[in-house]
């Protein structure tokens, strides 16, 4: 599944949540929690969504966790307000969307899960790091400062890429361990 975030509020952002499945499941729908702050949904609190716990009438035990994951997306990119949704602006979800690697890090239980993204942090926190001592030094010498090695390209394809991954890894998580009935993405 590719999900691009290009031209919107949410672009460049890392997102982690929880999904909450009772011992019913697949017959009653999950609980949906964010843990990343984003500027649409409050954090660690329920959200009241047409697949969620909130509306067991509107349920269809058909629904895989990429639809319920697809269905997040498409309310996170609408702005119908309901229980458990915020209303930041643009620029406030774009700065949110800057943060939230870094913010996601902090967090143990996304340290241990994607072990993969903490890497990345790091590697973009060394790679900002050599760009202000390079900075620095050319602005001595007074020789322009170069481009980035990578595009806004490469990088929309890296994190649609990263998505795609986590989304498998969602699905085997569940597969695995469906007796603890909880899953974070």
């Amino acid at each position: 599944m590719k999900l691009n975030f290009e031209c919107i509020s949410y672009e460049g952002g890392y997102y982690h949540g929880i999904l909450k499945f009772p011992k019913e499941y697949p017959f009653k729908p999950s609980s949906i929690l964010m843990c990343t702050k984003n500027g649409r949904f409050k954090t660690n609190s329920r959200l009241c969504l047409s697949m969620s716990d909130f509306h067991p009438e509107t349920w269809n035990p058909m629904w895989s966790v990429g639809s319920i994951l697809s269905g997040l997306l498409s309310f996170m990119l609408d702005s119908t307000q309901t229980l458990g949704s915020i209303d930041m602006s643009e620029q406030q979800r774009k700065i949110l969307a800057k943060k939230s690697l870094e913010e996601n890090v902090k967090d143990k239980d996304f340290r241990t899960l994607f072990p993969e993204f903490v890497e990345l942090y790091k590697t973009k926190k060394e790679q900002q790091t050599k760009n202000e001592i390079g900075g620095i030094i050319q602005s001595d010498r007074s020789v322009p400062s170069t481009r980035s090695l990578s595009s806004p390209q490469d990088e929309t394809s890296y994190i649609c890429v990263s998505i795609a991954v986590v989304i498998v890894a969602l699905i085997a998580y569940l597969t695995l361990f469906a007796p603890t009935k909880q899953m974070q993405f």
